[in-house]
């Protein structure tokens, strides 16, 4: 590989947040900071709650129903597959659910957030389970109903939840890396 296409896809990375550059000391995999991961859920929690908002209008019956037999069969699989691939289903279920507002911006900018904290979900997810998973099936189900209050409710409160925990899941992420 050359070195044009090689720096571009690192000043890219730099440009999604993922690595830093020092001049003339060369590119670094950026730290885990509690700050950043507390502020990306924070932008998730405001792009879901308003993504679902506009899905109560703009969402397809079948669209919906879609998302609900793809997040199903995700938890007909939960127990039989590997945790990566568990955070992978969990995050295809919140971009297809920002996807039902049917605005490809907001969906852009969960792919950028889901690539940042995939990390932090994945620890957060083998240490504490998958206990919030069925609030995934209320959410659909408020959309379903076109009952606003409800969807602003469950996603703020699904993303909130997640958030209150995030020290510890950025703390249990830094003592696992460093343990390895």
């Amino acid at each position: 590989m050359s070195r044009t296409p090689l720096r571009e896809a690192l000043n890219r990375l730099v440009a999604e947040n993922l690595l830093s550059f020092i001049p003339n000391r060369g590119f670094y995999v950026r730290e885990l900071d509690r700050q950043d991961v507390f502020d990306l859920y924070e932008l998730r929690r405001s792009i879901e709650s308003a993504a679902v908002l506009l899905a109560v209008s703009r969402a397809s019956d079948k669209d919906i129903k879609s998302l609900r037999k793809f997040w199903k069969d995700a938890l007909k699989l939960k127990n039989s597959i590997s945790t990566e691939e568990l955070v992978s289903k969990d995050e295809e279920f919140h971009v297809r659910l920002v996807a039902l507002s049917g605005n490809n911006e907001m969906v852009r900018s969960m792919y950028s957030i889901n690539a940042r904290i995939h990390f932090v979900r994945w620890i957060d997810l083998e240490e504490r389970g998958h206990d919030a998973f069925a609030e995934h099936l209320d959410m659909l189900d408020a959309i379903e109903a076109r009952d606003l209050a409800r969807c602003r409710e469950l996603v703020e409160t699904h993303i909130t939840w997640r958030m209150e925990e995030i020290t510890k899941v950025v703390d249990a992420g830094v003592v696992k890396l460093y343990s390895r």
